[in-house]
């Protein structure tokens, strides 16, 4: 169960985040062979100057420096090849759908039976 959160600078101009986040869903879902009802995603989009890179702030997203932000979760995974897939996945896409060839941060998170609370309890 991937939950991706996305985290930018204001894009100029402007992208149609929902159809990015629809895509990224399917393109993983398609691509790792995860069952797409299992797969979330998010978008915050960062305040203007409020994202600071090598000491210098921006307020839209360049196209080098202050990189796209992407956090993966997932349940114990333990398969070191399907986690650089999902990583690498969605590196890629974002990379190629948004135009930030190599402008693109993403980085995977553990969640562990016993440590999540999802769906009214504690997942095991």
């Amino acid at each position: 169960m991937p939950v991706i959160a996305i985290t930018a600078l204001p894009f100029a101009p402007s992208i149609d985040r929902p159809a990015v986040l629809t895509g990224l869903c399917e393109g993983l879902a398609e691509t790792c062979g995860l069952p797409l009802a299992h797969i979330s995603a998010t978008w915050r989009t960062l305040d203007a100057g409020c994202y600071c890179d090598a000491g210098v702030s921006a307020a839209t997203q360049p196209q080098r420096g202050h990189p796209v932000l992407v956090d993966v979760t997932c349940f114990d995974l333990t398969d070191d090849g399907r986690i650089q897939a999902i990583l690498e996945f969605c590196g890629r896409y974002l990379e190629t759908t948004l135009s930030l060839p190599g402008n693109v941060f993403v980085q995977y998170h553990c969640a562990r039976p016993g440590q999540v609370y999802a769906q009214g309890g504690i997942v095991d």
